[in-house]
């Protein structure tokens, strides 16, 4: 209370608390989070936000890797991946994981209860491009000549190739592989007299 006196007069002012009424309450979910994407190993998922009431400003974002099963519905039994943002990078350490998104949202009135998504089928590793005619090679087969790898025809594009070469006997059995052969070339050099040669092509 604060006390004014005026001409002998006691006149009293009452300052009332300021009081300030929140607008709305925390966010609230009514729809789950998805994800979409392929749960394959380097690639690209990404999680939607969900549907939430009470005007949601803020969204923050938590992958989780659960087991095969696909662990309970709220994540629980999952482990964190340590990936905070809407999308996520499938990493070589999922394969065989299933995984999940755990979503909070939040206003200026507080914030909501995470909501977790429904767990991805179980992630496979990277699958190359299929291959439709399979390697050849070319050339003399004379010592000090080199022979040429065809890298065969494969489906897709943007696609690079590995060569390893190999020596085997006669009948093109018991090979082992001639770890310095690593081009789509190879100079046939003495030790390959009498011998068969194959070329693995990776793409």
């Amino acid at each position: 209370r604060v006390a004014l006196v005026l001409a002998g007069a006691a006149v009293i002012a009452v300052l009332a608390p300021t009081v300030s009424a929140r607008s709305q309450a925390a966010p609230v979910k009514t729809a789950e989070p998805t994800i979409t994407g392929t749960p394959a190993q380097g690639q690209t998922l990404t999680a939607s936000q969900g549907t939430w009431d009470n005007s949601p400003t803020t969204f923050t974002y938590e992958w989780l890797r659960c087991p095969p099963s696909g662990g309970a519905s709220d994540g629980s039994d999952c482990a964190s991946i340590g990936a905070t943002s809407a999308s996520y990078v499938v990493a070589a350490g999922d394969v065989g994981f299933r995984l999940r998104v755990k979503v909070t949202a939040s206003n200026a009135d507080g914030v909501g209860a995470p909501a977790v998504s429904n767990a991805t089928a179980a992630v496979t590793a990277p699958v190359g491009p299929p291959n439709t005619a399979p390697p050849t090679i070319s050339g003399s087969t004379v010592v000090g000549e080199a022979l040429t790898a065809n890298p065969g025809t494969w489906t897709g594009t943007g696609i690079t190739f590995a060569y390893l070469w190999s020596r085997c006997d006669a009948s093109g059995a018991a090979c082992a592989d001639i770890t310095t052969a690593t081009q789509s070339t190879y100079t046939l050099v003495t030790a390959d007299v009498g011998k068969t040669l194959r070329v693995k092509v990776t793409a």
